[in-house]
């Protein structure tokens, strides 16, 4: 019986890539068009003006700016995450690979969680909660020994 095509999506908010085992006793290996570059920005970077600013008090002259200043950079990632789980969904389609984990930092892992389609949620094998954007495949691989064990 052969084995099923695993497919390891390690992101972060600004980049991803997907490794792929095809058993166990073969090595992961990073496929080579699935790799993502997304947003670098810092919400200031990305607005077209400077956040609102109001007075603190009635009778204060202190101002304060208003508007949550990371709301624009997440907004910016979640359409990256989206893109990128877009890419896998049509992978998925042409029965390129059987199960899916997923390998990202507690709040990426959650908006790549809530924007999961039913046909990847599927094939949704497990998760991984740690950031390993920068990682060698060999500590991926230890992970997701781990994992198996858990």
């Amino acid at each position: 019986m052969k084995a099923a095509t695993t497919w390891i999506l390690v992101a972060d908010g600004g980049q991803a890539f997907v490794i792929e085992r095809t058993s166990a006793a073969n090595p992961l290996q990073r496929i080579k068009n699935f790799e993502f570059k997304g947003p670098r920005k810092k919400s200031r970077d990305i607005g077209t003006d400077k956040p609102g600013r109001v007075f603190r008090g009635a009778k204060s002259v202190a101002r304060a700016a208003v508007g949550d200043d990371k709301k624009l950079a997440r907004e910016a990632e979640e359409k990256f995450l989206i893109s990128v789980l877009d890419r896998l969904e049509e992978a998925l389609k042409h029965s390129t690979f059987k199960r899916l984990i997923l390998t990202a930092p507690p709040r990426v892992l959650g908006a790549l969680r809530k924007h999961l389609t039913p046909p990847l949620a599927k094939v949704l094998w497990g998760e991984i909660r740690a950031d390993l954007v920068k990682a060698d495949l060999d500590e991926i691989a230890a992970h997701i020994a781990d994992m198996k064990r858990g």
